[in-house]
């Protein structure tokens, strides 16, 4: 979600998105992905508000696949593209897919309107179910939901479709890796997460709080720094370190500082609640020249 399209300086827009992204850290990803899926400022950011069987919109539909599960291409358990013997990639999903979920996520819109203004609040809802689209759609390896269903079940269904693709292990577990220890996590760290998402020991799929446990207290997260350990910190990140390091305080010295970090953030290229793409602010895919 980015205040770029969304509109910046509206705390009760990014709000509610950023305590699902509180409230559902430590959760399963399935209750994350639906609980995103059906937040307002997500519903605005990516068209998923007000989309209809009659102009079924395929933003969410594709950047739901492409940047928040799966990704492009068929990976194997330690994060490397599964090959063929020509050494050929094998796309997860294609256009047919893409339609078929852009159908799925249609007849949601805003909650209540509340005082006459757009309800960033609560999360989305169907209104009116006739803007449902209700034929049947195929689905991620080849899974088809039934005609009839309705708006919720539908959702229902879907996100269990793409929940249950062996993609989302090695997609989401490298890059909580690239975020929360080292940038080039090697093959086997990303492979051991994978298990521990595809099974947190308990028989449970997604468990986030067993992922993100497995990531931290792996051998290679506690391994000797080498050239090739850590990764760089987010701009925003080394300046509130500094903050709290050196008990940054209000101006006037009476109070705790406002944390008011904009131009700062700004001019280190990190705009915070303003990421520049959906892409936020770099590409997952890319990486630091040199």
């Amino acid at each position: 979600v980015s205040g770029v399209d969304i509109g910046q300086g509206y705390p009760s827009r990014f709000t509610p998105y950023l305590q699902v992204l509180d409230s559902d850290a430590f959760e399963n990803f399935r209750k994350l992905l639906y609980d995103v899926t059906l937040n307002a400022a997500m519903g605005n950011y990516l068209d998923m508000a007000n989309n209809t069987k009659r102009n079924p919109n395929e933003n969410y539909a594709r950047e739901v696949l492409q940047l928040f599960t799966i990704g492009l291409n068929r990976l194997n358990p330690d994060g490397s593209l599964v090959r063929d013997l020509q050494g050929r990639t094998f796309p997860t999903y294609d256009q047919a897919v893409v339609n078929a979920f852009a159908r799925l996520f249609t007849g949601w819109t805003f909650g209540a309107a509340q005082n006459g203004l757009t309800n960033y609040i609560d999360p989305m809802r169907v209104a009116n179910a006739a803007n449902h689209d209700t034929g049947t759609k195929t689905l991620l390896r080849g899974v088809t939901l039934p005609a009839g269903q309705t708006a919720d079940e539908d959702l229902d269904d879907g996100l269990e479709n793409i929940f249950q693709d062996p993609n989302v292990g090695p997609f989401i577990g490298r890059q909580l890796i690239q975020h929360l220890v080292t940038s080039n996590p090697s093959p086997d760290y990303i492979k051991r997460i994978t298990r521990v998402f595809n099974d947190n020991g308990s028989g449970v799929r997604g468990d986030l709080k067993a992922v993100v446990k497995a990531i931290l207290l792996d051998r290679e997260a506690r391994a000797v720094s080498t050239s090739q350990s850590g990764h760089l910190v987010h701009p925003v990140l080394l300046m509130t370190r500094l903050a709290r390091a050196f008990n940054a305080r209000s101006a006037d010295g009476m109070g705790d500082s406002d944390g008011y970090l904009y131009p700062q953030s700004q001019t280190m290229g990190m705009n915070v609640f303003s990421p520049p793409s959906v892409f936020s602010y770099f590409s997952p895919f890319g990486g630091v020249p040199g």
